[in-house]
């Protein structure tokens, strides 16, 4: 296995905005994984609590393996997009700063790639709130021959995979709500069926009071309708941009569709 001090085969990208609860936990899981040729980008997105402060006990303990970048605050797509620009490995781990990660996370997905040619990868979620376990995702819904455009239209967002293709995706501003889809959607086109699935619950999704996915009441619904149209701009920009919006051009409107109903499905809800 490659040493800290070398290139990095792969670059954890982790956008920070107010997460001082949670954070510690998240590093403690990356700097715990078997795989050890990475490093860690953590892009502070305009924080103004201590999470950074955190951050930087980790850069003095590790300082040749994570770094930070500070910027005002412009979301998570952005956040996201800022630190694989400034990534320098081959391979782009996404991890949300209130999330942790399994040992053998880096380990599994990596290899999960190189042995099946694929261009990017996600895996079985674990959901959890505080000590407690609410469910354990093993679904690729509505995959068929492991079609990519199946896969990730109805997954969450895949986490890892190279950076050349992340650089191809169209990043939204101010945008937090729907962030993961918007980037799968894109991705999913990209690499057509170059995808590998790992059943392994690896990644562990934290359920709080702040998480966006949660809580849309009627207070918040314009806001998440807006964010949503948003990520569809985005997503809308992306499909141009690559001169594929005719062929697509079903599938983008369903699923515009289908998440502005989620989002006001959601606030009825509450």
């Amino acid at each position: 296995m490659a040493h800290a001090e070398t290139t990095p085969i792969i670059s954890i990208v982790i956008p920070v905005y107010n997460t001082e609860k949670y954070i510690k936990e998240c590093l403690d899981s990356i700097f715990n994984q078997t795989f050890k040729a990475f490093e860690v980008v953590v892009v502070n997105d305009g924080s103004t609590d201590g999470s950074i402060d955190i951050v930087n006990t980790f850069i003095e303990r590790y300082p040749n393996q994570i770094r930070c970048i500070s910027q005002d605050n412009h979301g998570m797509s952005i956040a996201r997009r800022t630190g694989i620009l400034a990534a320098r490995g081959e391979y782009i781990a996404g991890v949300d700063s209130d999330d942790y990660l399994a040992p053998t996370y880096l380990e599994v997905l990596y290899n999960g790639v190189k042995a099946n040619n694929a261009q990017v990868a996600f895996c079985s979620l674990t959901w959890f709130t505080g000590d407690c376990i609410l469910k354990i995702n093993r679904k690729k819904r509505k995959v068929l021959k492991n079609d990519a455009k199946e896969v990730f239209y109805y997954q969450m967002g895949p986490k890892f995979g190279l950076k050349a293709i992340f650089e191809k995706v169209v990043y939204a501003e101010n945008l937090n709500y729907g962030e993961d889809g918007s980037i799968a959607f894109q991705l999913a086109l990209l690499v057509g069926k170059k995808v590998h699935f790992e059943k392994q619950p690896l990644y562990f999704y934290r359920i709080h009071p702040e998480s966006y996915s949660r809580s849309i009441g009627e207070d918040k619904l314009l806001s998440y309708l807006r964010q949503a149209i948003n990520g569809h701009e985005s997503i809308l920009t992306f499909l141009k941009q690559q001169g594929i919006f005719d062929q697509n051009k079903t599938l983008f409107y369903t699923r515009m569709e289908e998440s502005l109903l989620h989002v006001i499905r959601k606030a009825r809800e509450q």
